[in-house]
């Protein structure tokens, strides 16, 4: 090889250079596609997963890589009498609903708030929510009592309610729980030692509750003032809700129970 030839094929410092960066580049090139085939991957695997907790299924539902997640949950229906589960022993256990000395403010509010929200659920028959008629009329089997008719009217059956009687009202109002009417209506009623709460015969609750307000709360008693407005106040006349208020009073007996509430729609 003579001298022309040896300076063309010698390996110059620029060369080196840039036989470093190409080989660096490559190994960039490797990484980054090692990275996106194990991305591609996980995405595939990111399925929706089925959770049971409480009697209820929950879905929650990955997106990869930006890990946003949803949950919704669905009721478990149940296909046998009783159609829906109401624990007595569980409702309402929290030590603050049997406190009744040194009761602060804010707790004398979150337990008459709490208890409002189960007890309007009671009579509110557009409200399945905590008593789940609709799953004894989806699901009753002929010749069962779960589901009655009096009046035109069909009622489901409200399991465990002694009970609950018991625990949730003090003993001089709870005969008055069954004995409420809408449009001469019973709404709750009792039937061969059974108690039922009618269905859904009005269509939509045209009652919007909107807040609740601690009017005043002693070692005896707690008084929550409940604001709410008639949804249809435009069929009424009025251009804009017309707001009014009824009270919830709990006493205590034992723990705190309800003394005085009827639902605006039975005045």
């Amino acid at each position: 090889m003579n001298m022309e030839e040896y300076e063309k094929f010698h390996l110059n410092k620029s060369n080196v250079i840039m036989l470093i960066i190409t080989f660096i580049l490559l190994v960039i090139l490797i990484v980054v596609s090692v990275m996106l085939a194990i991305s591609l991957k996980s995405e595939n695997q990111g399925l929706p997963k089925l959770n049971i907790t409480s009697g209820r299924y929950t879905t929650r539902e990955t997106t990869l890589p930006t890990v946003t997640t949803t949950e919704t949950t669905t009721k478990k229906v149940i296909t046998d009498s009783p159609y829906y589960e109401v624990n007595v022993d569980e409702l309402f256990k929290d030590d603050i609903y049997t406190k009744r000395d040194g009761l602060t403010r804010e707790e004398a509010l979150n337990i008459g708030s709490k208890m409002f929200d189960y007890i309007n659920s009671l009579y509110d028959i557009t409200d399945y929510s905590v008593f789940e008629l609709d799953s004894i009329k989806n699901n009753v089997k002929p010749g069962e009592q779960d589901l009655i008719a009096k009046d035109n009217i069909e009622y489901g059956e409200l399991y465990n309610f002694d009970k609950i009687l018991d625990k949730l009202f003090i003993k001089q109002v709870r005969n008055n729980v069954y004995n409420i009417k809408y449009d001469n209506k019973g709404i709750i009623i009792k039937e061969n030692d059974k108690y039922y709460r009618a269905l859904n015969f009005i269509g939509e609750s045209p009652i919007v509750i909107v807040d609740k307000e601690l009017l005043d709360y002693t070692a005896y008693q707690i008084t929550l003032r409940v604001k709410y407005y008639n949804r249809n106040y435009k069929e009424l006349g009025y251009t804009a809700p017309n707001y009014t208020s009824t009270n919830f009073v709990l006493k205590y007996e034992d723990r705190w129970k309800v003394s005085q509430y009827i639902y605006p729609l039975y005045k």
